[in-house]
């Protein structure tokens, strides 16, 4: 038997108070259950936009520019008011659980920081994002037992933390079946879950990429 698995990273306010109220309703008419993973930090990066900006990507890179997944209006609000989203709007985090759903932590206290700049933080710097963006999830809804990296982006030391705050598993992965990772001669405790159904190059959600590839509803 195969199983397969829906899973929705909660990156903004804007999609956990107008997008999540769908996707629940959705399950509760399909007797469906679903895994989501919230950003309990901030959306926008003043220095990882500007770097972006200024260091443009593969054109050939199908995907949806921020400003056309959140609307002018709402970047603006990102840049200005830019909330913690998790604390955002706690009673539908709440409701995920009560709906029977999982609730999982996507990421540290800053999510275009972590997709855009992890290579570049420090040990210090990661685990000081990674620590407060757990601990705030704990005090809120008990100890997460899944992870998540925004963009899929992980490192040896992201899969050192998971361990190490006794996170059960993760999926930025790629294979064919639930695996315990190895790295640099390490074994890992924590189980990967793969993430086998992406968009290309492999760092692209899927109905994103289909979006952009300007496929119908229909045939996503």
């Amino acid at each position: 038997m195969k199983i397969f698995g829906f899973r929705f990273d909660i990156d903004h306010e804007y999609g956990l108070n107008k997008g999540i109220p769908n996707i629940l309703n959705l399950a509760r008419e399909y007797n469906l259950k679903f895994s989501f993973f919230i950003n309990m930090g901030k959306v926008f990066d003043l220095k990882e936009f500007i770097e972006m900006r200024k260091n443009k990507e593969d054109p050939s890179l199908k995907k949806i520019s921020i400003k056309n997944k959140l609307s002018n209006f709402r970047l603006l609000k990102a840049v200005l008011v830019n909330p913690n989203v998790g604390l955002s709007n706690v009673k539908m985090l709440q409701r995920i659980k009560d709906d029977g759903h999982e609730l999982g932590l996507h990421g540290g206290m800053n999510h275009m920081n972590w997709h855009r700049g992890l290579d570049r933080m420090s040990d210090i710097q990661l685990e000081k994002s990674f620590s407060r963006s757990y601990n705030l999830f704990k005090n809120l809804f008990g100890s997460p037992e899944g992870f998540v990296s925004p963009g899929f982006r992980w490192k040896k030391n992201v899969l050192d933390l998971i361990d190490k705050y006794g996170i059960k598993y993760s999926g930025d992965m790629f294979y064919k079946e639930p695996f315990y990772p190895s790295y640099s001669g390490k074994k890992y405790k924590h189980m990967q879950i793969p993430l086998n159904v992406v968009g290309s190059p492999y760092t692209i959600p899927i109905i994103e990429w289909l979006c952009a590839n300007n496929k119908s509803e229909n045939e996503i």
